[in-house]
């Protein structure tokens, strides 16, 4: 029996062409069916992401706005606080100049503010030789009142009392100094008739070249005498407990300066080099002379130093009329001339001042040596000093005092009457 390969194979590839066509079919439906739903998958996912995004778009946008908000909510709070801080400064600085009561309320921040803000003190000292004692008197009521001074400046005499007290020097120490006459002598080491009989014999010491400037005192043994009565520690102004500075006359270029550093006794020997009978003192490339040709009361200067409130003591004499007969007495005429051009240079200073302290020193020469001069000027000063206190203490406030650690005007405590 023969076997018919050629049909068998014929009959394998027809089984093998059936099922290809068969798979064909299969995926073909396959494909026909998965498609289109591939598609509404990444249709609905690419909506999903484009609705996400949106919706993160209008988060982001709605944060902005609040930021945007907030921003301008915090700038209108910091408009608000710097205008509470100017008021808060302008309230402070009128409470610190015045003691009036206000009609409005203040918070407890501005009364914090307030408190804090203590105005600065300034004295201004006027020159005028022995009548500068009247400085001490003043001084002895500011202390006792508990009225601390922040700043001085003085001229000529002034200068001398403003800067020993700068420099700590007690009062009764500097009052015992004018009263027992160890300061004016040694301002005048020798009586002005002796140095006027003398005189020849220095213009004779020019003639064969001897270069000495113009006037009867040197001023050294002054200079060295100012110098023993501060401490050893305070020699220079720049290091005096309280800020100071001495006013003197440069005759270069004709303009006032305030000595505010270097030697203290050299400074106060050009603040009281009086033209004629003082000669000029050299310091650096300047020539000085008294300040009080220009400059005698010095609240300018003070001022400059960064006061607030400025107490001048002005120890002119008043300009009074004189009979004829008053100026046949020697050396009357040059007095009275001194006298009226302090009075005209005062006149600006006086303006420039918060409160003016005016002792009554008419009779008291500059160039006086009589003890009894300074203790009727130290007298004065007080009693001058006492009629001002009411002033004086409106403007510093109660509240800036302190006498051993109590506010003036607090009621004294009251008598133990326990102890025997």
């Amino acid at each position: 029996m023969e076997l018919d390969i050629g049909k068998g194979n014929r009959d394998k590839k027809t089984n093998v062409c059936f099922a290809a066509a068969s798979l064909v079919v299969i995926i073909s439906g396959f494909a026909a069916i998965s498609l289109p739903a591939f598609g509404q998958t990444a249709n609905f996912v690419a909506k999903a992401q484009s609705r996400s995004e949106t919706s993160i778009t209008e988060q982001l946008n709605s944060t902005a706005e609040q930021l945007n908000a907030t921003t301008e909510h915090l700038n209108s709070a910091t408009e608000q606080l710097n205008s509470n801080a100017e008021l808060l400064n302008s309230k402070t600085d009128q409470s610190a100049l015045t003691s009036e009561p206000s009609d409005q309320p203040v918070s407890k921040l501005e009364q914090s503010v307030v408190k804090k803000r203590r105005p600065k003190v300034g004295l201004a000292l006027g020159g005028g030789g022995m009548r500068g004692a009247a400085h001490i008197g003043v001084l002895e009521v500011l202390e006792r009142e508990g009225i601390r001074v922040d700043y001085i400046a003085g001229t000529s005499m002034g200068s001398v009392v403003g800067g020993l007290y700068a420099a700590g020097v007690p009062i009764c120490e500097m009052e015992e100094k004018f009263t027992r006459g160890m300061l004016m002598k040694h301002f005048m080491t020798a009586p002005i008739g002796v140095r006027l009989a003398v005189a020849p014999a220095f213009l004779s010491l020019k003639a064969v070249g001897a270069h000495q400037y113009d006037g009867l005192y040197r001023g050294n043994i002054f200079r060295k005498f100012l110098d023993k009565s501060v401490p050893r520690e305070d020699k220079n102004i720049e290091s005096f407990k309280i800020p100071f500075c001495a006013v003197a006359l440069n005759l270069i270029d004709g303009k006032p300066y305030a000595l505010s550093t270097g030697n203290f006794g050299r400074a106060l020997q050009a603040s009281c080099a009086l033209p004629l009978l003082r000669r000029p003192v050299r310091i650096g490339d300047k020539l000085f002379v008294d300040g009080g040709v220009l400059v005698n009361l010095p609240t300018q200067q003070v001022r400059d130093m960064g006061a607030d409130i400025v107490i001048a003591v002005d120890i002119d004499e008043r300009i009074d009329e004189l009979p004829m007969s008053e100026f046949e007495k020697l050396g009357s005429v040059a007095h009275r001339v001194i006298c009226l051009h302090l009075a005209k240079v005062d006149q600006e200073s006086l303006r420039q001042a918060s409160i003016v302290i005016h002792p009554d020193v008419n009779g008291i020469r500059m160039v006086s040596t009589k003890r009894k001069d300074a203790t009727t000027a130290v007298a004065a000063g007080v009693a001058a000093a006492e009629k001002a206190l009411p002033e004086i203490l409106k403007l510093v406030g109660p509240e800036n005092l302190t006498v051993q650690g109590k506010v003036i005007g607090s009621p004294a405590p009251e008598a133990d009457t326990t102890k025997n």
